[in-house]
């Protein structure tokens, strides 16, 4: 029993030997500096070789300094509010440039006269109206006056749809009501178009009316009608005014040489356009 314990105690010093050697060999010797240390380590000492080689070349190349790199970018909660804040607000895209429609052209013009504005507001009650006036803008059809406009349009279209003379005064009108002349068209069999003079020989330009399908179009389908009248020769006219802000009526038109505007009594009955005889009267 004596021989079999000394035999396992052999055994063991020659194991915690074996131990103390690996320890010995995996651990830097006590005592050693860190750049002793390096130089038995092959691998770091050739590592801090090619990284002093490579940061000669590089300051060789760019001299003593190098672009900083930018900032990674870390996600968080904002960015999707930050990124809908650069695209709409910031840096809103620029609208798509519509694109050039084709010149309107009118082919064919029908002046609804004064006994046919039923048919025309039967045919067209269900339009949708889109209107354009002259505030803004500063055209001829914009800075002329109405009552110059009235007698070349009289001069190439003849006496407007309705009047004054039209209205039934037996009713409650507002101010709105006493328009001074309205023309009803259709243009290429097709379009309707009202031509208003809403404030009468005081104001200048008129307002123009069609289908909202054409209101993208209406100023240059104004231009292209109204602005054949600009070539005509004015004719004399005459019609009733009444302004509303005195609750006076007028004799207002063009006599062939001047322009006038003479106030008189409620003219009885109304229902009949005046005349230019009316005048001597």
């Amino acid at each position: 029993m004596k021989g079999a314990g000394e035999k396992r105690k052999a055994i063991g010093g020659r194991l915690g030997a074996l131990l103390l050697l690996a320890l010995c060999l995996a651990t830097p010797v006590l005592g050693q500096t860190a750049a002793q240390q390096r130089k038995f380590d092959l691998a770091t000492a050739y590592r801090s070789a090619r990284f002093q080689a490579e940061a000669r070349r590089i300051f060789d190349q760019y001299g003593l300094w190098a672009r900083p790199r930018n900032a990674d970018h870390l996600p968080y909660v904002g960015d999707t509010l930050l990124a809908w804040i650069d695209r709409y607000i910031v840096r809103p895209e620029e609208p798509a440039p519509e694109p050039e429609l084709p010149p309107i052209e009118i082919t064919s013009v029908t002046l609804v006269p004064r006994l046919q504005r039923g048919w025309f507001e039967e045919e067209f009650k269900k339009t949708k109206w889109a209107y354009l006036g002259s505030a803004g803008r500063f055209t001829p059809l914009d800075t002329m006056r109405t009552h110059r406009l009235r007698a070349l349009l009289e001069a190439k279209h003849g006496p407007p749809s309705v009047t004054l003379s039209e209205l039934d005064l037996s009713k409650d009108l507002k101010p709105d009501d006493y328009i001074q002349f309205e023309y009803y068209f259709v243009l290429n069999d097709s379009i309707p178009l009202i031509v208003t003079d809403p404030n009468g020989p005081f104001d200048r330009g008129l307002v123009v009316a069609s289908d909202r399908a054409y209101r993208a179009r209406l100023f240059d389908l104004r231009q292209a009608f109204l602005g054949a009248i600009l070539l005509e020769e004015a004719t004399p006219y005459v019609d009733y005014f009444y302004r509303y802000s005195d609750r006076s009526w007028y004799l207002v038109g063009f006599d062939g040489r001047r322009f006038f505007r003479e106030r008189i009594r409620r003219p009885t009955p109304i229902g009949r356009r005046p005349l230019l005889s009316d005048l001597e009267n």
